[in-house]
């Protein structure tokens, strides 16, 4: 997977910054760690290091606090854009990815804790 829709900007929801010390894990991918960059009702956007893989099309994924307190867990979405992300200094050796994602499938309870964590 290279670039899916890389030029889709069309958005229901509004996106919000998420705050420090969140992060998520792929669930498959070698329980990737991510940095979320913004999330909305209707999906998020991340950052991952490039380690050779990339993630299918539809992937489960957790949210959490820092220390790793759990937030939210087995999160449904399609990948909907997957890009390198140029590296702002030459001391940045990692290579990472940014993707979008779409929330798929979610059940009520999970509706409400992507609800609160928007508001929070």
């Amino acid at each position: 997977m290279s670039s899916r829709n890389k030029n889709n900007t069309q958005r229901n929801d509004k996106r919000f910054k998420v705050q420090k010390g969140v992060f998520m894990k792929i669930r498959g991918l070698l329980n990737l760690r991510c940095k979320i960059i913004n999330v909305s009702k209707g999906g998020l956007t991340f950052i991952y290091n490039d380690i050779g893989k990339r993630p299918g099309e539809k992937v489960d994924l957790d949210i959490f606090l820092k220390k790793n307190r759990f937030l939210m867990k087995n999160l449904s979405v399609k990948i909907i854009s997957d890009s390198p992300v140029s590296r702002k200094s030459l001391f940045t050796f990692r290579k990472k990815r940014q993707c979008g994602a779409q929330f798929i499938g979610l059940i009520q309870n999970q509706l409400e804790l992507l609800e609160y964590f928007i508001k929070a």
